[in-house]
């Protein structure tokens, strides 16, 4: 079908199908770029302050939605954000229930370091204690599920 290019008017065969799609408006990508139909918007930005350090950051408002938060607070970074939900020093509203209410004597580690020595059971590593991990495993040998967490095993 015989079109004439909006951008400079030249006649042009434009497939039907790209018609009934829309399009077949140019003559040729050159004067599709040069339309003043494609108008480039730049994104809204909106200043929100980190949660956590207090740094002012600019994000999408596209990407701020009221209910896009649970807290309802904002973090410039992941490493932010992880730092707000940490246990020590982070900040209650993010952090889940549980952080911090276990007592000293149900700690997992001081429960296993009451029955298995210091030391990881994998290469006999006992110089400094504090580095080592404790982790579990169920009864059928295999990682703990989270019914099951009773502590058997120290690694470096």
């Amino acid at each position: 079908m015989l079109k004439n290019c909006l951008t400079c008017g030249k006649e042009f065969d434009a497939p039907q199908r790209e018609i009934t799609r829309g399009n077949g408006k140019y003559c040729s990508r050159e004067c599709f770029g040069k339309s003043s139909v494609i108008v480039r918007r730049k994104p809204v930005m909106i200043t929100l302050v980190c949660a956590f350090c207090g740094e002012d950051f600019d994000r999408r408002a596209c990407r701020v939605r009221e209910d896009g938060s649970k807290s309802g607070l904002r973090f410039c970074s992941r490493v932010c954000k992880e730092k707000a939900q940490s246990i020590e020093g982070g900040l209650k509203e993010i952090q889940p229930a549980h952080y911090g209410t276990a007592k000293e004597e149900d700690k997992y580690r001081d429960k296993a370091f009451s029955v298995y020595l210091k030391e990881c059971m994998k290469c006999g590593y006992k110089e400094v204690p504090e580095v080592l991990q404790v982790h579990h495993r169920d009864l059928r040998g295999v990682p703990c599920s989270h019914y099951d967490h009773r502590p058997n095993r120290v690694i470096h």
